[in-house]
């Protein structure tokens, strides 16, 4: 296998040679790969998004210069501890944690594009159906782009996660609504589409509620305005980096990643939402 020396034809490398769905995956991928210690501990997590994670972790070891010599991982403690060369083991019972670091596995595990969503998305009839999306959500009388629900519920979401409720809280309470620092409202986590601003964001008893105002006078967002009104509403979904984690089993003994804590920076309008309980209100 080729050796690279630059992230973005180590990403190119991916698309080519199918390893993943797109270029937007690819640099999922590599986020999850300059964040964890080792091949080993890379390769754990790249298996929640990526049937091909062992040839992703491979690859990556065979550019062990660019990901792996010399590195250093800061801890969730604080504390600074170099990433070790390990090639990913086949047939070995995983650890919980498995040497990742805690706190800066930018991994952006719900934004667009995240490889294992695809997946799930094979009938929207049947989605709608399952998950009460196809109720039809109220708009407001005098139709001023004001919307409301929820943008981030405890349920276990289709890629396996849990977010626990008060996970955003300390986010909420550093970054505001406002300003440079505060959390965004977007279109599909689309970071050059700001829809408006986020009146309200606090918890209540179904979970993380959400009211905002639309920009209607924003091309792009007053199309997808009317998009939403024709089917009745669509659903919300957060970005975050990962600060505390933890894996765990469900009563089957199904693994699954709880996230404790997780600094949001935006929140955006989506049609087809990882947490199905996250919808317009």
């Amino acid at each position: 296998m080729p050796s690279f020396t630059e992230h973005s034809s180590f990403e190119k490398h991916l698309v080519k040679q199918g390893l993943v769905r797109g270029r937007s995956a690819a640099h999922e991928a590599v986020l999850i790969l300059k964040s964890a210690r080792s091949a080993a501990a890379a390769e754990k997590l790249l298996s929640r998004f990526f049937p091909q994670s062992k040839e992703i972790a491979a690859l990556s070891y065979e550019s062990r210069d660019l990901f792996w010599k010399g590195k250093q991982i800061v801890n969730w403690d604080g504390s600074v501890s170099k990433a070790t060369d390990l090639l990913p083991t086949e047939g070995r019972k995983p650890s919980p944690f498995d040497g990742f670091a805690k706190s800066l596995l930018d991994t952006r595990l719900t934004l667009a594009g995240i490889e294992a969503r695809w997946l799930r998305i094979k009938a929207t009839s049947s989605l709608m159906q399952s998950s009460g999306i196809g109720e039809v959500y109220k708009f407001a009388p005098n139709d001023t782009g004001a919307i409301r629900g929820l943008a981030s519920t405890s349920a276990m979401d289709s890629v396996g996660h849990v977010v626990l409720d008060g996970a955003f809280s300390d986010a909420i309470k550093d970054r505001g609504l406002t300003g440079p620092r505060g959390i965004k409202l977007l279109l599909d986590h689309d970071w050059s589409k700001p829809a408006g601003a986020i009146t309200r964001l606090a918890y209540g008893p179904s979970g993380l509620e959400i009211a905002a105002q639309l920009s209607l006078d924003i091309p792009y967002v007053k199309d997808r305005y009317a998009a939403i009104k024709a089917v009745g509403g669509h659903s919300f979904s957060v970005g975050f980096m990962l600060q505390d984690y933890e894996f765990k089993k469900d009563a089957k003994g199904a693994e699954y990643l709880q996230v404790n804590r997780g600094d949001l920076f935006e929140v955006s309008l989506v049609p087809f939402p990882a947490n199905e309980n996250a919808v317009m209100q």
